[in-house]
C-alpha cells in the first residue's frame, strides 16, 4: 500500500472515530440529534382535569416576524383599529399595562439571543399550547404551563441546563427526576422545564410539569387528548369543517371567579334590553368545560360546545332547554324565507312563548312594565299582566321570529274603518322598521287574539292611544281595516317611538305579524310569496347567509344574522337619543339625595337632623334638595351625553368593518353548542 492510500485510509478512519465519538459523546451529554418527534398532539401531554387550555398549529403563518402578527397590515387598513387606537379606551390600557414599553422590553431580549434565532426558529413555528388551573385571582396565581415543539436551538437549551456552568450564573437549577427547576436571577417564581422528544414544557407548577412525561409513560391515559369531550367537540369538529384553528377548553365559571367577576354576566339588571334579555336566556358563569374550535380564515369562525351547572340553572331556563330546536332546512323555509335579503338583523327562537315574553316584560324598565301592568288591570279583562301572557301563550306556537331592516317606507299613514287616511303623529326619532313574527295555534287563538286587540283599542286613554282627529271621541287612535285581503288592526300613539304607531295582521299561513311599521307588512307578503325570481329577494336565498348558516349547526334553538355595515346607518341616527336615554342611567340618585340633603341642612339648620325640624321647614329643605338635586341630574347628564354618545359611535365603527354576523345556539337541559360565524376584512378572509 502506497503512502498515500495510507494516509487516505488512516483519515477516513480517524474521521469516522471522530464523528462516532462526536455523536456519542453530543448524544451522551446533549441530545439524541436523529431522534423522532413527538407524534401525537401536544394534548396528549396534558391532564384531561385542566381548567384552562389553549393549543395553534402552524404559528409561522401568523406572525411575521415575533411579536408582529402577519395580519398586522391588513388591520391597520381598518377605520376600526384607528378608531380603537384613538379611544380612551384604548389609551387607558395603553397606559395602565405600558404597551410600549412592554414591546420594547420584549424586543430588546430577542435581540440578546444567540446567532440572531428568534422564537419562531427556535418553535419552528409549529405548535404550541397553554394550560393549566385556576387558582385564586387572576392569571399570575394560577398554575399554568407552555408546552411547545422545538428545533436543534431549542433541544440544546434544555440540555444546557445539565451544565449550570454554561448558563447565566445569577440562576439556580436544580434537576429532579427529569424536571429542572430554575429559580434567582430576574424571574420572581421557579420556573420549571422538561423535555419530551420534540416537546419543551414549561411552566410554573412543578407537578404540572412532571405530569408530561408521565402521560408519556403511561401512553396517553388520563390525557385531554383521548378524553371524549377533545374527541367529540374539537377534533370532531376540525374532521367536519375540514380545517384547523385554536383549540380551546376552558371553564368558564372558575375564570369568572378566578378574573373577579361577579355578578349574572349578561347583567339582568342591565337597563340595555338586549342584554337584560339574553341574559336571562343563557348565564356564561353557569357554563362549565367548554371545548370546541376558534379559526381565522374567512373571517372569525368559532365552534363551542359546553356543560352546565345544574344548580345555577334558573326555572325558566330549565323549561327553555327543553323545547326541541329547529332543523336548520325548516328555518330557512318556514322563517328565513320571509326576511327580505336587505334587512339587517334576523333572529329566529324556539321556546316557550309565555316564559318568553315574560322575560321580555321582566327585561324592559321596571316602570314600563308596571305601568303596562297597570293598564292590563284597569281594564277588568285580566288581573295581572301574567294572566294575559298566559292567554297570549294558548295562542301561539312555541316560536318566534324577529326582522328588522333600514325603515326607507317614509312617514306612516293610517286608514280608518271610513276609508280615510291620516299621517302619524311621530316624535321624529330614527328608528328601524321591525316586525315580529309568531305562529297562531288555529282558528280558535285567532278569536283570543282578536280579543286581546280589541279590549285594548276599547281602552285608548288606559294605553296612550290617541287617534288623528283629537276633537272627535270616536276617533281613539285603534283602526280596523283591510290589507291585502287581510283584516289589520292598528294601534297610534306619539308614545310609540319613530312611527307612532303597531299595526298587526294573522295571515292565511297562521302568521301573527306585529310592525312599527304598515308598509313593512307588503315587504314580507311580497317576499315570502315571491322570491327573487319577482324582485323580493329572500334572506333565505342569499348566497352569504347560506354559506355561513350550512357551515355552522344543523339545528338549533336560536340563530341571530347581523348585516352591521347595513345597520351602521340608522344606529348613527340613533346613537344621540340612545345617550340622552342612557346619560343618566349610572347615576345613584338616592347616594345623591341623601348628599343633598345633608349639605342643605348644613348651611341652614346648623347640621340638624331633618326628623328634629318642625313640618314647615322639612317641606322648605325638600324643596331645596328637589331643586338642588334637579340642577345637578341635568348638568351630569348633559356632561354624559356627548361620553356616551362618542362611546356608542365607536362601539358602531367596530361592528362596521363587519359585513356579517351569523350567531346559532342549540341548548340542551344539561349542555349547549354555539356557533358563530363573523365575516372581517383580515388576511384570508372574504
Amino acid at each position: 500500500m502506497n503512502r498515500k492510500k495510507r494516509f487516505l485510509k488512516i483519515t477516513g478512519i480517524s474521521l469516522v472515530v471522530t464523528l462516532f465519538l462526536g455523536y456519542f459523546a453530543f448524544s451522551t451529554f446533549l441530545f439524541k440529534p436523529f431522534e423522532s418527534a413527538w407524534e401525537y398532539s401536544l394534548a396528549g401531554l396534558i391532564p384531561r382535569q385542566v381548567d384552562f387550555f389553549l393549543s395553534k398549529e402552524n404559528l409561522g403563518d401568523d406572525f411575521s416576524k415575533f411579536p408582529q402578527l402577519a395580519a398586522l397590515d391588513a388591520i391597520e387598513e381598518l377605520d376600526a383599529w384607528d378608531t380603537w387606537l384613538a379611544s380612551p379606551e384604548y389609551g387607558d390600557l395603553a397606559h395602565k399595562h405600558d404597551f410600549d414599553g412592554m414591546l420594547k422590553d420584549i424586543e430588546a431580549q430577542l435581540e440578546q439571543l444567540p446567532l440572531g434565532l428568534q422564537p419562531l426558529d427556535i418553535f419552528g413555528g409549529r405548535e404550541v399550547a397553554v394550560a393549566g388551573y385556576f387558582n385564586g385571582r387572576g392569571l399570575t396565581s394560577s398554575k399554568w404551563t407552555v408546552s411547545g415543539r422545538v428545533n436543534w436551538a431549542g433541544k440544546m437549551g434544555v440540555a444546557a441546563l445539565r451544565y449550570p456552568s454554561m448558563v447565566d450564573t445569577g440562576f439556580s437549577i436544580q434537576k429532579d427526576d427529569g424536571v429542572y427547576s430554575i429559580s434567582g436571577g430576574s424571574l420572581k417564581t421557579p420556573l420549571h422545564v422538561t423535555r419530551i422528544q420534540d416537546v419543551v414544557i414549561a411552566g410554573n407548577d412543578r407537578a404540572l410539569v412532571a405530569k408530561a412525561p408521565e402521560l408519556r409513560d403511561r401512553g396517553g391515559e388520563n390525557s385531554l387528548a383521548i378524553s371524549a369531550p377533545y374527541k367529540e367537540k374539537i377534533k370532531r369538529v376540525e374532521t367536519k369543517v375540514g380545517a384547523k384553528g385554536v383549540q380551546v377548553k376552558l371553564d368558564v365559571g372558575k375564570a369568572f371567579k378566578a378574573f373577579g367577576v361577579e355578578g349574572p354576566w349578561p347583567d339582568t339588571a342591565s337597563p340595555m334590553f338586549g342584554q337584560a334579555f339574553m341574559g336571562r336566556l343563557i348565564q356564561a358563569p353557569s357554563c362549565q368545560d367548554v371545548l370546541g374550535l376558534v379559526r381565522f380564515d374567512h373571517g372569525l369562525q368559532l365552534d363551542l360546545s359546553g356543560e352546565f351547572s345544574s344548580e345555577s340553572v334558573t326555572p325558566f331556563q330549565s323549561r327553555l332547554y327543553r323545547v326541541n330546536g329547529f332543523d336548520r332546512s325548516k328555518m330557512l323555509r318556514d322563517a328565513a324565507r320571509m326576511a327580505p335579503a336587505d334587512c339587517v338583523l334576523f333572529a329566529y327562537m324556539h321556546g316557550p312563548v309565555t316564559d318568553l315574553l315574560t322575560q321580555v316584560f321582566d327585561s324592559v324598565e321596571p316602570a314600563m312594565r308596571s305601568n303596562f301592568e297597570d293598564a292590563i288591570k284597569s281594564t277588568g279583562h285580566f288581573r295581572s299582566l301574567d294572566e294575559l301572557l298566559e292567554e297570549l301563550g294558548k295562542s301561539l306556537n312555541n316560536r318566534l321570529a324577529l326582522i328588522v331592516r333600514e325603515n326607507d317606507y317614509g312617514g306612516v299613514v293610517a286608514k280608518n274603518t271610513a276609508g280615510q287616511e291620516f299621517p302619524a303623529e311621530t316624535d321624529g326619532q330614527p328608528v328601524f322598521a321591525i316586525t315580529l313574527v309568531t305562529w297562531t295555534d288555529g282558528e280558535g287563538s285567532h278569536n283570543k287574539l282578536d280579543d286581546i286587540r280589541d279590549m285594548i283599542g276599547r281602552n285608548p286613554e288606559k294605553f296612550g292611544l290617541q287617534g288623528y282627529d283629537s276633537a272627535n271621541l270616536n276617533d281613539t287612535g285603534y283602526y280596523v281595516h283591510e290589507s291585502e285581503g287581510f283584516a289589520t288592526r292598528e294601534f297610534w300613539s306619539p308614545f310609540i317611538p319613530g312611527t307612532g304607531m303597531i299595526a298587526t295582521m294573522i295571515t292565511d299561513q297562521g302568521h301573527f305579524w306585529i310592525t312599527n311599521h304598515e308598509r313593512m307588512f307588503s315587504t314580507i307578503r311580497q317576499t315570502y310569496y315571491q322570491g327573487e325570481s319577482r324582485g323580493y329577494p329572500r334572506l333565505s336565498e342569499l348566497p352569504a347567509f347560506r354559506i355561513q348558516v350550512e357551515n355552522a349547526l344543523d339545528s338549533a334553538n336560536l340563530i341571530v344574522w347581523f348585516n352591521p355595515s347595513k345597520a351602521a346607518p340608522t344606529l348613527n341616527k340613533m346613537a344621540g337619543q340612545w345617550a340622552k336615554d342612557n346619560a343618566g342611567s349610572k347615576i345613584d340618585w338616592r347616594r345623591q339625595r341623601q348628599l343633598t340633603e345633608r349639605e342643605v341642612l348644613k348651611e341652614s339648620f346648623k347640621g340638624r337632623s331633618l326628623g328634629s325640624l318642625p313640618p314647615a321647614d322639612v317641606d322648605a329643605v325638600q324643596t331645596e334638595v328637589d331643586t338642588r338635586l334637579t340642577a345637578w341630574g341635568d348638568a351630569q347628564i348633559a356632561d354624559n351625553v356627548p361620553i356616551l354618545m362618542a362611546k356608542k359611535k365607536r362601539e358602531i365603527a367596530y361592528m362596521e368593518s363587519m359585513s356579517s354576523v351569523l350567531f346559532m345556539l342549540k341548548l340542551d337541559v344539561k349542555s349547549f353548542r354555539l356557533a358563530l360565524r363573523a365575516s372581517v376584512p383580515l388576511v384570508g378572509g372574504e
